[in-house]
Formats: structure tokens, sequence, C-alpha cells
């Protein structure tokens, strides 16, 4: 019987369709409908016939199908969540009849008119509380028995829920601290130090810092970066020659200042930097002059004497100055004097750029091997402007700004700036990388 009714409409809407003038797309979505209420996909079908009614709400055709499937529909719905209840599962019998409830919303929006039994509303009510109490008896038999990333996951489905009160909401948020309290133990216990300190900083974050709770969890993370800290010398920037010659001394002393003061006094948790100057004193006293280049062994014999687990060397290997030019304009100009000449200056206006790389290496100290090497690049570049002039520039009658374009020490400052801003960047980007790395070899 359910063939020849199916027959018969697919039958009807084919000749309809033949002689409406509507949206091609439309038609097909209706055909689509009509093909998967033949078939039985029910709800496929409800979910054409809506698509149908959303663009062309008068196809009366499409709200009959849209009634009929849908019925259908939610008569398969309520015996799913049933059939769920019966068996215990009040969470998927719960989703269920969320789904049931949806999908009425949406047929009845283009007009379906569908209805719901009389007790639909307070059934999925009572099955919404019964559902988050089998969630959280569910969590806490997880977090007693040490699965703490499946209870964390359901505490978080009963809160998603909203059924709990305030002071309910407050309990949960506990659990969840105390599950990963125990998370964190257990990460610590295996040797997974970054993984337990960070449990344990999500417990901190939910319960703050006046809970009997934050005594434990910073216990753990104080065990966690004792047990997991690896201890680093961070070794002087150096230089080969023929960049020494380009760069000259400042822009070294420069980019060290800026590691020792701004990177390697703030290391991340779990790294831990050798004092700096007493780590200049050992290479000094063991290799002479510094700024040089150093090798394998002797960064390693310099981070056996402090005793360290690891050592940082880096060595600059590029260091080059670019100037283009942009744009040049003759400029008018009068000497000075009591008999002022007419003259003119060109004034240039360049682009300046600095690129700069090093080289740098980790070591690890009782076994002497690298760890790590690999380049880091830098490079700062901006827009100046410069004066020519044939004879001396003091000779001409010059504004403030216009002595600015010739005068050597604000030029000198200008590019003191430019290389400021470059040794910054890959300071920055050298202890970005050190840091990075390291941080990933702390289990």
């Amino acid at each position: 019987m359910t063939f020849v009714r199916s027959t018969l409409v697919l039958a009807a809407a084919t000749v309809f369709l033949t002689s409406l003038g509507g949206c091609v797309s439309t038609k097909k979505r209706f055909e689509r409908g009509v093909k998967a209420e033949q078939e039985g996909r029910y709800e496929e079908a409800a979910g054409y016939y809506i698509q149908v009614l959303q663009k062309e709400p008068d196809w009366e055709e499409a709200r009959d199908g849209l009634r009929r499937t849908g019925a259908i529909v939610i008569e398969n719905h309520l015996a799913e969540a049933d059939r769920f209840e019966r068996d215990g599962r009040f969470v998927e019998s719960a989703d269920m009849l969320d789904r049931t409830n949806r999908f009425v919303m949406r047929a009845n929006a283009v007009g379906a008119g569908l209805s719901l039994p009389d007790d639909f509303q307070a059934r999925r009510e009572r099955m919404a509380d019964r559902a988050v109490e089998m969630l959280l008896r569910d969590a806490d038999r997880a977090r007693a028995e040490g699965r703490w990333s499946q209870a964390l996951a359901l505490y978080d489905q009963a809160l998603s829920r909203g059924r709990l009160s305030e002071t309910e909401v407050s309990e949960v948020r506990e659990s969840r601290a105390l599950a990963l309290a125990g998370w964190a133990d257990h990460l610590l216990r295996g040797g997974r130090y970054k993984l337990s300190f960070d449990k344990a900083q999500q417990a901190l974050d939910l319960v703050g810092m006046e809970h009997p709770l934050t005594n434990r969890l910073t216990e753990l993370q104080a065990a966690a970066l004792e047990a997991g800290t690896a201890f680093v010398a961070m070794l002087p920037v150096a230089a080969k020659e023929e960049v020494r010659r380009h760069s000259g001394s400042l822009f070294l002393t420069d980019l060290n200042d800026i590691l020792v003061y701004d990177y390697w006094a703030v290391p991340p948790p779990f790294i831990l930097v050798a004092d700096p100057v007493e780590v200049r004193r050992e290479l000094r006293a063991r290799l002479g002059r510094s700024g040089r280049i150093i090798t394998r062994s002797e960064a390693a014999d310099v981070g056996r004497a402090m005793d360290a687990d690891w050592v940082f060397t880096a060595d600059l290997v590029r260091f080059d100055r670019v100037e283009r030019e942009k744009d040049r304009d003759r400029i008018r100009a009068n000497t000075r004097g009591r008999s002022p000449l007419d003259t003119t200056y060109v004034l240039r206006k360049v682009n300046i750029s600095y690129h700069t790389r090093a080289d740098i290496r980790i070591y690890d100290v009782r076994t002497g091997r690298e760890l790590y090497s690999g380049p880091v690049d830098a490079s700062a570049d901006e827009d100046f402007e410069r004066g020519e002039y044939a004879g001396d520039y003091r000779d001409l009658d010059l504004s403030g700004r216009e002595l600015s374009y010739f005068d050597p020490e604000e030029i000198r400052a200008q590019e003191d700036h430019l290389e400021e801003m470059m040794a910054d960047r890959l300071a920055a980007k050298l202890a970005e990388r050190v840091y990075s790395r390291m941080v990933g070899w702390i289990p």
C-alpha cells in the first residue's frame, strides 16, 4: 500500500512540475523530497520540503508532503526516545526529544502545522534532568577510576545543558578542579612535567587562589617545575670576522645586551638560565677575548663548568646594508653671506635596509651532541631623505630640517636607530626559536 501511495505522489508531482514555471533549483529539491519519501527516508524528505517552502511559501504540494513525512518523523523519533529511555540511555533519549522539538519548530515555521503529544514538553524537561543526573554520575565514576579526560568531558556536557542551579554549577566546577588535580598528579608521577603543570594551572583558574585546593595545586606545579626544569647556559652571540668588520662592535654588543636583559632574564617555565655574568667570566677564563666563534667542544666545556644541561651558542654570519634610491629632486637654495647666490642641491629619497643572519646551535652538555642548529634572519628598513651638493653644504642658507639632509651626525643617528631596530628583531627571533625548541624538549 505504501509503495502505491508513494508512486501516486511521485506521478502527481511530475505532472505538477511540468506545468510549473518556478525556480529550477527549487523544483529539484521538491523532486528529491518526493524520491526520498518514496524510498522511506522521511526525515530527509521533510528537509527538502522545508527548503522548498522557505523559497516558495505557496507551494502546497510541498506543504502536504511535509505534513505527511513530518508526522512519520515525529512518530519515529518518539519511538526511538522511548527505546533509549527503556534501556537507561537517558542522554540519548533527551537528545532525541530535543531533536524532535527542533524539527517541529523548523517545519511549523513554514506552515506545516505539525503537533506533538500534550505531555511532550513535560517529558522533555524530565528527560533533560535525568540526562544531567546520568552525566554527573558517570563523570564522578570516571574521575574515581582515573579516566580524567572522560570525566572532564562529561562534566562539560552536564554544564552545557543549562539545567543546573548556581550552587550546582559551583559544585561541578569544583569536581572538574578535582579531576584536573588528579590528572596533574598522575602526569607528574609519569614524568609528564609540562602537562602536569598545565593541568594544575587549569584547576587553579577554576577555583581561584583562596580555595582549599590551592595549596595542593601549587605544590604540584612546584614539583613539576623542580623535576622538569632544564638549566641552560646562554653564551654570548659571536661573529665571523668579516661580519664584525661590516657591523662593528656596537651592533654585537647591543644584540647581546638585549638578549641578556630582555630575554634571558625572563625565561619561560621549565627553563632556568645561568647567570650571564658568570657565563661570560667562565668564557673569558677559558677562551680569552670574547666575540670569536666558539667551537662545539669549547661550548660544552663552558656548559660543564656551569653544571648546565644545555648550552646555546650563535654566530652572526651575515650583516648587509642595501641603499636603494626611490626618487630625487633638484631644490633651489641660496648661499650665505652679504651677496647670496642662487644655486641648487639634490634631495635624494632613499630606502636603506639592513639584513642579518645568525646561525644558532644548542648542545647537550653531558654528551656534547648537537640538539639543534639552524639560521635565524632579521631585517629592518626605513625611508630617509639625503642631500647632495657640489660644494660645502654649510655654505648654503638652509633651514634646520634641510640641514639634517646633510648632517653626518644626524645621518649616523638615523642608521644607528635602524641597526637598533634590527637588533631588537633579531634578538626576539633568536629567543623565540631557542625557547620554543628547549621547552619542546621538556617532557
